[in-house]
């Protein structure tokens, strides 16, 4: 999720959105969670509409099973880099932020990894 509100803006500004996106969901965010919230109501929270039908698009893929987050895990880059990238929500910059920093949350599972954005992995404990 975070590197979906990341893209193309600083790190302070998107910690900011995803603040505001947990606590509008009252909790970390989910896939069923964002689908809750329609993408006016994501506008309000300050994204873009860009974003928020991306977070729209890459929750849909999660939970209709088009998009296996817990087999991310389990993935070299490149085939986390390909899976990613089919989801209309994703550009190359996503997959890599996910795979190689672990800083989104519930399109990241990589824990190996993690410990190289310890200012985003803050968010996802």
């Amino acid at each position: 999720m975070l590197p979906i509100v990341a893209q193309q803006i600083s790190i302070t500004v998107a910690l900011v959105l995803y603040d505001r996106l947990t606590a509008a969901l009252d909790r970390p965010p989910t896939p069923v969670g964002v689908l809750r919230l329609d993408l006016d109501q994501l506008r309000a929270l300050g994204m873009s509409h860009s974003k928020a039908a991306y977070l729209h698009h890459l929750a849909d893929a999660v939970v209709d099973g088009n998009l296996a987050i817990d087999a991310l895990h389990a993935m070299d880059d490149d085939d986390v880099i390909t899976a990613l990238t089919r989801v209309k929500a994703s550009d190359r910059g996503v997959p890599r932020c996910s795979s190689s920093t672990n800083c989104g949350d519930w399109t990241s599972c990589r824990p190996e990894i993690s410990a190289s954005a310890p200012q985003c992995n803050a968010r996802t404990r």
